[in-house]
């Protein structure tokens, strides 16, 4: 009898992609199991400095900076001492505290002044934190919403950082408006545009250099204007000590924007000129600032102060023109003089220019 052999026909063979899924899952079970709610323990020791370090270390506002760092790899429960290079590079690191959403912070002063708008996040603070039910963090500046009020705190915002003129006008307007007595921010909701709140604020803003936002504000923001008359933008970042050093800039926007300007000119003599109780010039110039350089000219009226009408003042200054600037001053400012027919041309290059700030940049020099 012949007997053959025939091997059983066998459903769903083993195929490659099988096998691989097959390793696959078993490399992940070596690699997570037993890391389940675990993984790498840390046990830091840190230095507290007293409340309010605390407050902003559990706000995420101060960086921890652990005095001794213990790292353990905990698996099945069994923490074993951690080998690895991972944190080696980290000196500091900082809490990070829920996420509620993105809002805009709008600062506004009083009258029609235009508001100082900035985009931020908004994040749920632990409620063992002072009181604090609301941060919200911008780049340069933070906002703690508390019971007794809201706490406006700026970043280290003027220790060298640079800015485009755009954030440091925006900045320092609104610092402006939050040092008077008639600030009030509001919160909008990005998702919705909904407001989420609007309130006055009431804790009193303090630092450096109080006395002195309000001139540059207006120089700042007149500066873009005098640009977006121009059709120039002004996009190269600087450091707040620029502004300081702006004079020549701050005397243009003085004499081409304000109804009342703190600038002015000051002659012994007038050569050429006959004894007269008041005569119009000219003057034009060119100035530089953040990056842009613009050329102008305006017509002075100058009127006389001296008993032998020697001595002459300039009592207004009437805009004539600006532009980007040009590569001939003293060429630009006689072609302007011909064409309005001024005879009197004060030439930059003739005047010596006297800074009535000096004594508030030695009180800056003092609070920096």
């Amino acid at each position: 009898m012949n007997t053959a052999y025939h091997s059983a026909s066998h459903k769903g063979a083993v195929t490659d992609s099988d096998a691989s899924a097959y390793i696959d899952e078993k490399q992940r079970q070596l690699a997570e199991l037993g890391y389940e709610g675990s993984g790498l323990e840390g046990e830091a020791l840190i230095w507290i400095e007293g409340p309010e370090h605390f407050y902003d270390i559990v706000l995420g506002l101060a960086p921890i900076r652990p005095k001794r760092l213990d790292l353990f790899d905990n698996r099945f429960g069994i923490r074993i001492p951690y080998q690895g290079s991972l944190l080696d590079s980290i000196e500091e690191f900082r809490l990070e505290l829920p996420h509620l959403g993105d809002c805009d912070v709008i600062v506004r002063g009083g009258g029609f002044a235009p508001a100082a708008v900035f985009s931020a996040s908004m994040f749920v603070p632990p409620p063992v934190v002072n009181g604090t039910w609301l941060l919200i963090r911008h780049p340069d500046f933070t906002l703690t919403f508390r019971k007794e009020g809201v706490n406006f705190e700026t970043s280290d915002t003027f220790g060298g950082g640079l800015k485009i003129l755009d954030a440091w006008a925006t900045l320092i307007r609104a610092l402006s408006y939050l040092a008077g007595n008639n600030a009030r921010i509001s919160i909008e909701m990005k998702a919705s545009d909904a407001s989420l709140l609007s309130l006055p604020v009431e804790l009193p803003l303090n630092g450096p250099y109080l006395d002195q936002l309000p001139a540059m504000t207006k120089f700042l923001d007149g500066w873009q204007r005098l640009l977006e008359v121009v059709g120039m933008r002004s996009i190269e970042p600087f450091a707040f000590e620029a502004i300081w050093d702006a004079n020549a800039a701050a005397m243009a926007v003085d004499m081409l924007l304000s109804p009342n300007p703190v600038a002015s000119l000051e002659f012994d003599a007038l050569d050429g000129v006959m004894a007269a109780s008041s005569v119009e010039a000219i003057y034009f110039n060119s100035c530089s600032f953040g990056g842009s350089s613009i050329s102008f000219c305006v017509q002075v009226t100058l009127k006389s102060t001296g008993a032998d009408g020697g001595c002459y003042r300039s009592s207004a200054f009437k805009p004539l023109d600006v532009r980007a600037a040009v590569a001939n001053i003293e060429e630009y400012g006689m072609e302007e003089a011909h064409r309005l027919g001024l005879t009197i041309v004060i030439n930059p290059s003739n005047l010596t220019f006297v800074d009535a700030n000096r004594d508030l940049r030695d009180e800056k020099v003092q609070s920096s």
